[in-house]
């Protein structure tokens, strides 16, 4: 198992600090296709950017960091103020923001709002034509929520509310291009700390002529997230805040011919780097149980290697098993250069021939994240390299010659810069392989969404809250099968069905060869569905599902008999679901819950890693309660990170205080917690004044997971601060009640 060493940002203004180290991305990142029976595209797997030259960074639902917001859609149509936008390219106001807000270092109070999707802080310009940020041209001192050219039509309403205390929401709600069908539903959430949260409920129609960002009051700073590019941003929030996203810290094992105390001593000087450790590749090559001992390795030579063909190899096992390998320049010297597996197969760059001249920067992509904070480069070797293996390249020197790109398929990187202890190189150098080194942690995949459905997107931002969730990827079950290697990439697979299979036996075969391999599987409710269209086949539905077919009808039914001390019921407590059916429990499955009628809730079978739930978790979210949890349960079952015989979880190693869930949340919400020893909890709550509002004492709880329902139905909107006192253990987060 490969070790990862994770925190959370602790935020406490009452005692006047805050701590968590991060970093940022630049860009939005897409990967080419994959090959399954038909092409799909990878998922995203990273979604955010900055800093600008103020100070704000953006991330989104999608991506990774601990502190990635949430969706959560606030409908403020039954009680926020209209703002009467009735006609096509209307700009009005000013309306009370309700609390001074700064926007790039300027106090405002008013807002102002526009039919075509954005608010301004004095600019009255209707901004027909959606432009790229920044720009000088108006409108400046910009929230481009939705920019595009927009219409309400008869259907479309926009609306404010603020609290007046700290949060203001605006939304507009089924608003149409002017040119163009389609529905556009969505809103902007700012409150008094600075943060701005962007949400899109529904868009349909057109999507690849919008820009979303944040401008300064002049137009030559800002945030640009998306401009003119195919993107449907259903279900996404994205927020922008002068707090960086939170990857947490990664070890980091140093693989080289040469000395390396200088590049050491450089790289443990970014905060999300913890400890850098050095092997002596000129004398031996280093096995796989010290190298999956690292988040990431760094490889150079600048000498011969001990055994350039051996330690290529032992890298792309590391590869395989999902480690992530930055290879720089004189990997690519045929005098010194790697061989193995990782360069026949892996390596965006050829070998080359050394050719000792000064090469500066040339053309690169600006907003990649490998390039952040990466203005100037000047290196002493280029060398003759070419490009292999389908990379995506980031970035060549002024020759042409091939500077940084990366491997699509894996989580490679390859720098043409030299970072030993000459240091020959002038710019910066250091920031390119440091993002490097981060930016190949992020492509390892984690768990697999099967759908045939459009619901992913709520499911995977749900589960990206919960801990052990690092990434969540999508697969459209409905136009094509995925082949095994690309399922063997992932821990585990959820599948549902609310459509049509491209094929229900192929795919129930597949994942039966998965679950074989050490996959594990959770089946979700259509797929027991007893209808030709809808229904998984297959080996997986004849000899390792729990449930058998059978569904066919759609009731709502709540939570009956459960055994609240398995594994897959840990922290549920209820949970109500449109539909249930006459399914009947196979392959020896055991029943841990069932609904209210009597009918199987949740199976697993206890000679496979695949878990049965008779429920479904898709956008049309006609599930309550603890529905979410039980899939994530059932995550963490079958890829073997609970112990079923006992019917307990692991005991955690550290203590460790989760993100509130859901946040922003109306009017209840969990606050989860691990607990390595046996220790008193105390959970106070306090304002943005830093006045305790209330104080929950759970006495002496046990070595363990534990969670806590809080109840904020009797104090107002606003951001409030959690804290949790286990012993001399203290952790402090930050949470949203919007009412």
């Amino acid at each position: 198992m490969k070790k990862f060493i994770t925190y959370y940002a602790v935020i406490f203004i009452l005692i006047a600090f805050l701590a968590g180290t991060a970093v940022a991305g630049n860009s939005r990142i897409h990967q080419g296709s994959i090959t399954g029976e038909k092409s799909v595209d990878h998922p995203v797997i990273l979604d955010s950017g900055g800093p600008d030259a103020y100070g704000y960074y953006y991330y989104d639902s999608e991506d990774i960091a601990f502190n990635s917001p949430e969706y959560e859609w606030i409908d403020i149509s039954g009680y926020g103020t209209n703002m009467e936008i009735v006609n096509d390219d209307q700009n009005i106001g000013p309306f009370p923001i309700g609390f001074t807000f700064n926007f790039y270092n300027v106090d405002f109070i008013s807002f102002r709002a526009c039919s075509n999707g954005f608010i301004t802080f004095s600019s009255a310009s209707t901004g027909v034509t959606n432009r790229t940020i920044p720009t000088e041209d108006e409108p400046n001192d910009l929230l481009a929520v939705y920019w595009d050219d927009l219409h309400p039509r008869d259907t479309g309403q926009a609306y404010y509310y603020t609290n007046n205390v700290d949060t203001l929401i605006v939304s507009w709600h089924n608003f149409q291009r002017y040119s163009d069908d389609g529905e556009y539903s969505f809103q902007a959430i700012i409150t008094s700390d600075g943060n701005i949260l962007y949400q899109y409920q529904s868009l349909t129609g057109i999507l690849n002529s919008h820009t979303i960002g944040i401008e300064n009051q002049t137009g030559n700073h800002g945030l640009e997230y998306v401009f003119d590019t195919t993107r449907d941003e259903t279900g996404t929030s994205i927020l922008f805040s002068h707090t960086p996203p939170d990857y947490g810290q990664k070890d980091v094992l140093v693989v080289a011919s040469d000395a390396a105390s200088t590049f050491i001593t450089d790289l443990e000087a970014y905060g999300d780097i913890a400890d850098v450790d050095f092997f002596d590749a000129a004398t031996g090559t280093p096995g796989m149980g010290l190298l999956e001992q690292y988040d990431a390795v760094v490889v150079w030579s600048n000498s011969p290697f001990y055994d350039n063909t051996a330690i290529g190899n032992v890298l792309a096992d590391y590869e395989d098993n999902g480690g992530a390998v930055t290879l720089l320049v004189f990997d690519f010297n045929t005098d010194w250069n790697m061989a193995g597996r990782l360069m026949t197969e892996y390596c965006p760059f050829t070998v080359g021939i050394g050719s000792y001249t000064t090469k500066s920067l040339g053309e690169y992509d600006s907003g990649h994240y490998i390039m952040m904070n990466v203005d100037s480069v000047t290196e002493y070797y280029s060398a003759e390299i070419t490009l292999q293996h389908d990379p995506v390249l980031v970035a060549s020197f002024d020759d042409g010659t091939p500077l940084a790109a990366y491997n699509p398929d894996n989580n490679l990187v390859a720098l043409n810069v030299f970072v030993g202890n000459d240091q020959m190189f002038t710019g910066d150098v250091n920031n390119m392989v440091h993002n490097a080194i981060i930016f190949s942690t992020k492509n390892q995949p984690d768990i697999l969404f099967l759908a045939a459905d459009y619901g992913h997107a709520l499911a995977e931002h749900d589960l990206m809250q919960m801990p052990n969730i690092s990434s969540v990827h999508y697969y459209n079950v409905m136009d094509g099968t995925p082949t095994l290697e690309y399922l063997n990439m992932y821990e585990a697979v959820v599948v549902w069905s609310n459509y049509m299979l491209d094929n229900g036996t192929l795919l129930g075969n597949r994942l039966a060869d998965y679950v074989d391999m050490g996959g594990g599987v959770v089946l979700q409710q259509f797929c027991f569905v007893d209808a030709e269209y809808y229904m998984l086949e297959g080996r997986l539905a004849d000899s390792y599902s729990p449930f058998g077919t059978g569904a066919s009808y759609f009731e709502n039914h709540s939570l009956g008999w459960y055994n609240a001390d398995h594994p897959l019921m840990l922290g549920v407590s209820e949970a109500t679901d449109y539909y249930t059916s006459d399914i009947t429990v196979e392959n020896d499955g055991v029943t841990v819950a069932s609904w209210d009628n009597s009918t199987p809730f949740v199976a697993y079978n206890p000679d496979h890693d695949v878990v049965a739930i008779n429920g479904y978790i898709g956008d049309a979210r006609e599930c309550s309660g603890d529905m979410m949890q039980i899939t994530y349960n059932a995550l963490n079952m079958v890829r073997d990170m609970v112990d079923i015989e006992e019917n307990d979880a692991p005991l955690p190693q550290k203590f460790s205080l989760a993100q509130n869930y859901p946040n922003p949340f109306n009017a209840n919400t969990i606050i989860r917690f691990d607990l390595p020893q046996q220790s008193d909890v105390v959970l106070d709550i306090y304002n943005i004044m830093g006045q305790k509002v209330t104080s929950i004492d759970k006495g002496e709880l046990p070595t363990g997971s534990h969670a806590i329902r809080y109840d904020a139905s009797e104090i107002s909107s606003g951001v409030y601060f959690y804290k949790l006192t286990a012993g001399d253990l203290v952790e402090t987060r930050k949470m949203m009640l919007v009412k």
